[in-house]
């Protein structure tokens, strides 16, 4: 980094700024062109953040599982603590289910 003079180095900032908010996903690309990004990093980090994203539904649905199999609880209560987590876990806190254990 060098020295910047006249503010330029504030100005660059806000520009920068600016093309980064609001922006549709071809905007993104272009942008990621621009500043030396390329198209192949852009696509590379949303399929790495699908991919985390489908790594986390798969995991919340197997803790959900786990869960309801812990406290005697079967398939469709574990899909319904996958669906509506609070709603079935307060079933679980202030109802009848005692827990028994951790499941194999």
């Amino acid at each position: 980094m060098g020295i910047w003079i006249n503010g330029a180095l504030a100005e660059e900032a806000t520009r920068i700024t600016a093309a980064i908010e609001g922006m549709t996903a071809n905007e993104a690309a272009v942008a990621g062109m621009v500043f030396g990004l390329g198209t192949g990093f852009i696509i590379a980090l949303g399929v790495v953040l699908l991919a985390a994203g489908i790594v986390s539904i798969v995991l919340n649905f197997k803790q959900s599982m786990k869960l309801a199999k812990a406290f005697g609880k079967g398939t469709a209560f574990g899909a319904g603590l996958f669906l509506l987590g609070p709603v079935f876990r307060l079933v679980l806190g202030f109802g009848g289910a005692q827990y028994q254990g951790k499941p194999e």
